[in-house]
């Protein structure tokens, strides 16, 4: 039988590559070297502990040997903690930070032990005179610091300082390196800095000079033919940096590819790291590894939906695929001589090398760095040339040392004065030269973020010339996207206060910072319908939390310097259309902050002055992104973080955005239209996105926080205050999918046309009523108030809720009366004066006729008085003196009316001859019988009297009959023909000087086939 063919029998290395078969061997083998080390970690603590059990009364020597075995124990397993790359700055328990990770293990088990953690402390460092057992017992409560709480190891044990103080000044190395090292974690709690404010004042100097003869030490031994440190050694972005120039295009490109995460070279080294170390901090590089690449394929999947970014990404992605078939195999040697470099997995306290030994003293001098009593100090001994030293890697060779002198460099650049000669010496450049991705580089996360909040110093880093501000923003977007979340932090709190620099603005821009920015959202686990939570742990939900938090505060200052620049472009086309002076442009160089009110005036100008199709390029490139649903999205979802105190910010800083976003009419359509959400069960949901909005306005999920409600508030107004005259067919909704087009003729609120067809203007109308009569929180009710009258002044100018209003008891009880009265707060009279013109104005649009303040207002009574105000009633004053005087004359003021008769001229036939002035008048032409003129020309006087008057004339039937009512002519109002006479009719006649309203007709027994006197 002949055998089949070799292709179709396929073998597992032909279908496998065998790079990837290897990797997989070299994992299994690395998992099983992990669980073989971690069981013999654990079983040489409890050996070693046991020993100690039985020579604690035993030799010094005996003791010592012990102390010395179990440090080295506990110093192995971390160096191979921190070759999992851990987050520099994590000061959590390891053992939390990684649960997997041997060094936490032992510290739990070694804190289990009373007996051994009290005598370490209480005999052998505090009652022992042996100086061997001394350093012995600082150098292993050096190495479990990580697992102890600062506070209890200083504050509690009385005297435990001193003696740290007294060692570090004078005991012998390697004591009073360790005592320096202790004494830096109690420096770092504020409460023991403060009470050796003395002590620390006379250690500062000596440490000062300790580092620098160590530096001059490693400075002479290092006396080399060569300084330059070489290229194969460096992290790939470093290499790219130090390479020969290239064109704006291809650095440009560059940065672009800096933005997907770590790059091939290091992943290549790291899995070759696994292959060559096999243990546990191999295995945990591959998983930070893995993650920073499925977070940058979420990245580009979310931005895969906007043209011009799938084209780059696809570009992008064909680079990496061509630069990682590229990728050299036989790596393990560079990342040897590049992890120093890269992650410093080093960690020995004995042999105490000269990099460890300035390392802590420079974690002593970073906590009291900030202390403005030693800023003379430090200036004194020229601090700043001394760390320009340290932050060049190029010469420490040791990112962790370069680390610790970026934190102490952070805490000193608070300082105005340090910080203006450590930008005139070109520090600023030796940071940006920091190579990228590395331990190092985290550090200068925060010396930007440090720098960004001194704004004196931020001014100078504008000024600077040779491209260092692009070159700042280029470091602080590679952050963002693949750092540690310590560096992601502290860049998004970097933009977050610079923002307000024009000039960061601009560059943030032209680099692409607003996709980097809101990606840091989009790729949230907690924002993913298909993600169970019950994955994550605690401390994963929370730095999501703390993510979402710190990029909402980032955007909503990046809109609020969009928003002054765009008021600013209309304000200086407005006067430069009317011809007027022209506006002057903010520098780019200074800073420019502005509160709550300021941002509302510019948001109302923009509204009220701006364009109808008002384009603003950063809302476009916001709202291409698909990033107002994903705003709604996070305010829903972090309704739920009932647990975390920042929930109540993070939905605030959104609801800003939003507000800031409306102004541009095509988004609020986005609020029209059904959001997915997840539920309480995180089941996904779909709903509008307008009524999340209402959900927080009405304050049932942040009970008494206003400060949501008028965020809430202030996003509805801009929805639909905007001024008619500026939305027509040319305006943005008039393509509105949602809305009923309006005409030119008639034009009409969009927004509030397109919400009935959503469903949902009626409890948006529902919850602004009842936020009318809102009393709590006591100091902000009265604004809460005028707010929402406001948003339903603009709600009324649709018809449909125009009726609705008016049947409610806020208009047919007085209630709104009731509420006009009195401010909740007299200390906010001004907001309820606020609230009052608003409640005027929605009195108006729904009755038809101003409101008269003081008045009742009910509708009904409105609805009367409007009647009176558009009847024009007139006198001629000849008559209306008749009234006063028969007014006068029926009150016995007999005297007074003959002075009138006399002064005013007045005719007697005209005149009543009695006082009471109530019999009927006698058939004749002098005394008319009354009737009334109203403003539509229903009745009139005789075309032959002179003068408008009440009072209507005698006129013959004929003449009545031949009367036609007209616009333009006066009508003539007469008895019946067929009616008695006045003289002899039964129903009293009319009296001189009483009005007659159109509604309100006379009664005379005429025929009911007769015309009516009045219509």
């Amino acid at each position: 039988m002949s055998s089949p063919p070799e292709e179709d029998t396929p073998t597992l290395a032909s279908i496998i590559p065998a790079s990837i078969l290897s990797s997989a061997l070299s994992a299994a083998v690395s998992a099983a070297m992990a669980v073989a080390m971690a069981v013999d970690g654990k079983e040489s603590l409890a050996a070693l502990l046991e020993e100690w059990e039985e020579a604690q009364r035993g030799t010094t020597e005996q003791l010592v040997s012990i102390l010395t075995k179990i440090s080295e124990l506990i110093e192995k397993e971390t160096g191979e903690y921190h070759k999992a790359d851990p987050d520099p700055f994590d000061d959590r328990h390891p053992g939390r930070a990684d649960p997997n990770c041997m060094l936490g293990v032992l510290l739990k088990i070694l804190f289990m032990n009373d007996d051994f953690t009290n005598a370490l402390l209480d005999t052998y460092i505090m009652t022992s005179r042996e100086l061997s057992l001394n350093t012995a017992a600082c150098r292993l409560l050096q190495n479990i610091m990580p697992g102890l709480e600062t506070g209890v190891v200083f504050q509690e044990k009385e005297g435990l300082v001193e003696k740290l103080f007294t060692w570090a000044r004078e005991a012998e190395r390697p004591l009073c390196v360790y005592a320096t090292g202790l004494l830096a974690r109690a420096m770092s709690n504020q409460e023991v800095a403060a009470s050796y404010r003395e002590e620390n004042a006379q250690l500062v100097p000596i440490m000062i000079q300790r580092l620098r003869e160590l530096q001059s030490e490693e400075a002479k031994s290092r006396s080399g033919p060569a300084t330059a440190a070489p290229t194969q050694n460096l992290p790939q972005d470093s290499q790219d940096e130090r390479a020969k120039p290239q064109t704006a295009q291809q650095s440009s490109r560059r940065r672009s590819r800096e933005t997907t995460g770590r790059l091939p070279s290091l992943d290549l080294a790291s899995k070759e790291a696994e292959d060559r170390q096999g243990g546990r901090g191999a295995g945990g590089r591959r998983r930070v590894v893995k993650e920073n690449g499925r977070k940058a394929k979420q990245k580009l999947n979310y931005t895969s939906s906007s043209t011009s970014f799938r084209t780059e990404d696809k570009e992008e992605e064909v680079e990496r695929n061509e630069a990682s078939k590229q990728q050299p195999t036989n790596s393990s040697t560079s990342w040897s001589e590049m992890s120093s470099m890269v992650i410093g997995s080093d960690y020995h306290l004995l042999p105490l090398s000269p990099a460890m030994e300035q390392r802590l003293i420079l974690q002593y001098l970073t906590p009291l760095g900030d202390y403005q009593e030693l800023l003379a100090v430090f200036m004194q001994m020229d601090t700043r040339s001394l760390l320009m030293n340290y932050i060049d890697l190029w010469q420490t060779k040791t990112v962790q040392l370069t680390f610790d002198a970026l934190l102490y460099l952070a805490s000193l650049l608070l300082h105005k004065k340090f910080a203006a000669e450590f930008i005139a010496h070109g520090g600023v450049q030796k940071l940006l030269e920091i190579p990228r991705p590395s331990m190092a580089a985290t550090g200068v996360s925060l010396c930007l973020y440090y720098l960004a909040y001194n704004q004196d110093a931020m001014e100078r880093v504008c000024t600077l010339s040779g491209g260092v501000l692009s070159d700042m923003v280029s470091y602080a977007l590679w952050l963002l996207e693949s750092s540690h979340a310590s560096g992601v932090c502290h860049a998004t709190m970097f933009f977050s206060i610079s923002f307000s620099f024009r000039a960061v603005l601009q560059l943030f821009d032209h680099q692409d910072g607003l996709r980097r920015l809101v990606n840091l959202v989009s790729t949230l686990e907690i924002l993913n319908t298909d993600t169970e939570v019950s994955v994550m742990n605690d401390d994963q939900v929370f730095s999501s939390r703390q993510t979402a938090k710190h990029t909402c505060m980032a955007l909503r200052r990046y809109f609020e310097a969009h928003l002054a620049v765009k008021a600013e472009q209309v304000k200086q086309s407005l006067h430069s259309s009317d011809g007027g002076t022209v506006v002057p442009q903010q520098p780019f160089y200074k800073a420019y902050t502005y509160t709550r009110e300021q941002v509302i005036e510019m948001m109302e100008f923009l509204i009220e002055c701006g364009p109808p199709q008002l384009h603003w390029e950063a809302v476009e490139v916001f709202y291409k992104l698909s990033c107002v649903p994903l705003m709604l999205q996070l305010i829903s979802t972090a309704c739920d973080w009932r647990t975390y105190y920042g929930r109540s910010d993070t939905v605030r800083y959104a609801l800003d955005i939003l507000a800031m976003l409306v102004v541009v009419p095509k988004v609020q359509l986005v609020l029209a239209d059904t959001v997915d959400v997840l539920d309480e069960t995180r089941s996904p949901v779909s709903t509008v996105g307008m009524s999340i909005i209402l959900g927080v306005a009405e304050g049932e999920v942040f009970v008494n926080d206003a400060e949501i409600q008028k965020s809430a508030l202030q996003v509805i107004i801009n929805c639909v205050c905007a001024p008619d005259q500026s939305l027509n067919t040319l305006g943005a909704f008039a393509v509105a999918p949602l809305g009923r087009r309006s005409t030119p003729s008639s034009p009409r609120l969009p927004t509030t046309e397109c919400w009935p067809t959503c469903g949902r203007w009626c409890r948006t109308t529902t919850v602004l009523l009842s936020l009318l009569s809102v009393k709590m929180p006591i100091t902000d009710a009265d604004l809460i108030r005028s707010l929402a009258c406001k948003a339903l002044v603009g709600l009324s100018r649709s018809t449909a809720i125009r009726q609705i209003i008016s049947k409610l008891p806020l208009f047919t009880s007085s209630h709104i009366q009731q509420l006009m009265k009195e401010p909740v707060l007299q200390d906010k009279r001004s907001e309820h004066v606020r609230f009052c013109r608003y409640a005027a104005e929605l009195t108006e649009r729904v009755s038809g006729k101003p409101l008269l303040m003081g008045s009742d207002v009910s509708l009904a009574r409105l609805q009367r008085a409007n009647v009176v105000a558009q009847s024009r009633i007139t006198f001629s004053e000849k008559e209306l003196l008749m009234l006063i005087r028969n007014h006068l004359t029926a009150k016995g003021l007999h005297e007074t009316a003959n002075l009138l008769i006399k002064e005013a001229n007045l005719p007697v036939a005209s005149l009543c001859p009695h006082s009471t002035c109530i019999t009927p008048p006698p058939p004749s032409s002098s005394i008319l019988p009354r009737s009334c003129r109203l403003a539509g020309g229903i009745a009139a006087r005789n075309a032959g009297h002179v003068g408008s008057s009440p009072v209507s004339s005698v006129v013959a039937p004929a003449a009545a009959s031949s009367s036609t009512p007209s616009s333009s002519s006066r009508c003539l109002v007469s008895p019946h023909p067929s009616c008695p006479s006045s003289s002899t009719s039964t129903h009293p006649p009319h009296l001189v000087g009483r009005i007659l309203f159109s509604r309100e007709r006379p009664t005379a027994h005429c025929s009911s086939s007769g015309k009516n006197s009045a219509r």
